[in-house]
């Protein structure tokens, strides 16, 4: 029994002394470009009956514009993706001539030599930027579709609040670029995990905290071709995120119910009934339960010390006692060459 136990230590130190530590860093070239290709596969089902089925591409880059001592600076630009959802959402917005200029935005990041670390630069741009297309979806639903403007109002407003400082117009953008100062900085050890805790403001509700778990591992190590695989998964504390998520919804079902109905042409008993919806409605709102999971799969070539490729996956289901489920599938695949 003493010799088992003597060689269990034997290789429980072994694998410790011999345990390998890997540590990235970008190391970029000054004019270098990767051009940006994401694939979103977007599935909605409904107590458990498949509702809606989409696939959308994107294209945007990232340039390495100039660096010093301790410091890359880096140009990213982006499809303006707010305005793109609500100019195909509204068919009647066309091709207004209006559109044009809000159609990209560029992000200047800072990212240190020693940490990887990004910190976005121009985000008072980025700010002005999209609360003026905003103001522009705003203009163009009033124009457009009156009868929904005020509804469309309520339903941007926390939109329009993630821009209201640098935290959290930073927290709103990064989910399109993150994704680049993952592998950095990282005392990794294959197949072991490391777990970080972090609080950030909510950028749809500035004020509120939400404080999150995030997973990494080093999965697989093959040097001879340059590339790792790193797992990277986040855990939210929903309580507060739901309570405001649900606020939000309840604001704009009023908003649209209220839109909806013409007092001069709807008889009292439709007034009644429609109210009596509406109540059905906010009721089903507090009783639901919600839940989402967020993981990603992630490509890093440790000779161009750029990330290569991404697979995210995120999962949101929500369920109310006595109506049912709802289950949203987000996969997002990011190919970066």
């Amino acid at each position: 029994m003493r010799n088992i136990l003597l060689i269990i230590c034997i290789t429980l130190v072994s694998n410790a002394l011999n345990a390998q530590d890997y540590n990235f860093l970008p190391k970029w070239k000054v004019g270098e470009t990767k051009i940006v290709n994401t694939t979103e596969y977007r599935k909605e089902y409904k107590n458990g009956n498949l509702i809606k089925d989409t696939i959308e591409q994107q294209q945007y880059k990232i340039k390495v514009k100039r660096d010093d001592a301790s410091n890359y600076y880096i140009v990213a630009s982006f499809k303006n993706i707010a305005l793109k959802s609500a100019v195909n959402a509204y068919a009647k917005f066309g091709e207004d001539v209006r559109i044009k200029d809000y159609k990209n935005l560029n992000l200047e990041y800072k990212v240190s030599k020693t940490t990887g670390k990004m910190e976005l630069q121009n985000w008072e741009d980025a700010r002005d930027f999209m609360n003026k297309s905003f103001d522009l979806i705003t203009e163009l639903m009033e124009e457009k579709s009156p009868e929904m403007s005020e509804a469309f109002k309520m339903s941007i407003t926390p939109l329009k609040n993630m821009f209201s400082s640098k935290e959290t117009t930073e927290e709103y953008v990064k989910e399109w670029i993150s994704f680049i100062e993952i592998p950095y900085n990282k005392n990794f050890v294959l197949g072991d995990t490391l777990i970080t805790y972090d609080s950030a403001e909510n950028p749809m509700n500035p004020g509120q905290i939400i404080t999150t778990q995030t997973n990494l591992m080093l999965s697989k190590v093959n040097l001879p071709n340059n590339s790792v695989k790193i797992e990277h998964s986040i855990v939210f504390d929903m309580t507060e995120f739901m309570e405001m998520m649900k606020e939000m919804m309840r604001g704009m079902a009023e908003a649209f119910a209220a839109a909806a109905v013409d007092t001069e042409d709807v008889s009292e008993e439709e007034m009644e009934a429609k109210e009596n919806a509406r109540k059905d409605k906010m009721k089903e709102l507090d009783d639901m339960v919600m839940e989402m999971d967020n993981e990603q799969y992630i490509t890093y070539n440790t000779s161009t010390t750029w990330v290569t490729s991404i697979v995210s996956l995120n999962t949101v289901n929500a369920e109310t006692p006595g109506v049912g489920g709802s289950k949203s599938i987000v996969k997002i695949v990011y190919e970066i060459k």
